[in-house]
């Protein structure tokens, strides 16, 4: 089985790589990750079950701390019930997706009382 995975970053992809395990760098450009997810997923659509968008969001919740995983998954789904189970101490909730940085801690505060996402990345959307 392999995942393939987006995420915004070089150094994402080389953090979430592995056996099984095609990572999709976006560098903020939606276009350029769907097609970049479009080309790999044809090289290995056989091999490919899950996709994934991974990787270092802003945290938006002043509850979350460096290094909390959330999970945003259809809540009643296998998959969400899979994840949390293998990562006890994850948040279930919603990630919010941006075309821009969101990187002062005012804009956080607005962007979570305005969604009430837990965090936000620039690959969700």
């Amino acid at each position: 089985m392999t995942i393939l995975i987006a995420c915004g970053l070089q150094r994402e992809a080389k953090i979430l790589a592995g056996p099984g395990i095609i990572t999709v760098p976006g560098g903020g450009d939606p276009a350029g990750l769907e097609a970049a997810l479009e080309a790999a997923l044809m090289a290995r659509a056989e091999d490919v079950h899950l996709l994934l968008s991974c990787g270092i969001g802003g945290a938006l919740d002043p509850a979350l701390g460096v290094a909390d995983i959330v999970i945003d998954a259809p809540v009643g789904t296998p998959l969400r019930a899979a994840l949390l189970e293998q990562m006890p101490g994850a948040r279930p909730g919603t990630i919010i997706g941006r075309d821009q940085i969101t990187a002062t801690a005012a804009q956080k505060a607005a962007l979570f009382a305005a969604t009430g996402a837990l965090a936000v990345d620039m690959e969700t959307h």
